[in-house]
Order: C-alpha cells, then structure tokens, then sequence
C-alpha cells in the first residue's frame, strides 16, 4: 500500500511539473463577442495582454468596458478548460477518478 502511494505521488509531482511548464508555455486568447477585443491569457489563467481595435475605440467607454469584459470570460473559459483537460489526465495516470463535478469525469 505505501508503495503505491509513493509511486502515485511521483507520478503526481513529475506530471504536475510537467503540466505547469506546459500550462506557462501555452498562450489561449478570448475574443469579445464582435472580436473587436482581444484578451491573451497563459494557460494557467493569467492574463497577459489585451488588444483593443480602433473599432471598439470608436464606440467609447462603455462599449469598450463591455468588450474587454466578454474577451476575458471567454479567455478564461478556454484556460479553465485547458487546465481541466490536463488535470484529467493526472488522474486517469494514477488511476482515481476525478472529482464528481468536474467536466473531465
């Protein structure tokens, strides 16, 4: 029993380092609604830049604001998956199913 559980705790430390490097190296990007906006995040969820057209300039404050808003749920929708997907297969590796309310179960 011990060894399997110090062989399931290397396993999760060397794919969770893994998973981390990947998840800083991957760039996702999230569009407003009209992709007038563009917000980049890593792909552990931080936000890097955002990219604002003339175009949505053009419609001033409020519709900017509304703009960057929609760019970033969507950017941090598409981490939050990346981050799910990978986290699935550091459970599948060690043979646990994941959490119930997960989208990867």
């Amino acid at each position: 029993m011990m060894q399997n559980l110090a062989k399931a705790s290397e396993i999760v430390k060397t794919q969770t380092e893994q998973m981390t490097g990947e998840l800083n190296a991957t760039v996702v990007e999230g569009y407003s609604d009209d992709e007038t906006v563009c917000v980049s995040f890593s792909g552990n969820g931080v936000p890097q830049s955002c990219d604002i057209t003339s175009a949505a300039y053009d419609m001033g404050v409020e519709a900017v604001n509304q703009r960057v808003s929609e760019a970033m749920k969507d950017g941090h929708t598409k981490a939050r998956e990346i981050m799910q997907e990978k986290m699935g297969s550091i459970y599948k590796a060690i043979g646990v199913p994941p959490p119930p309310s997960t989208p990867w179960s």
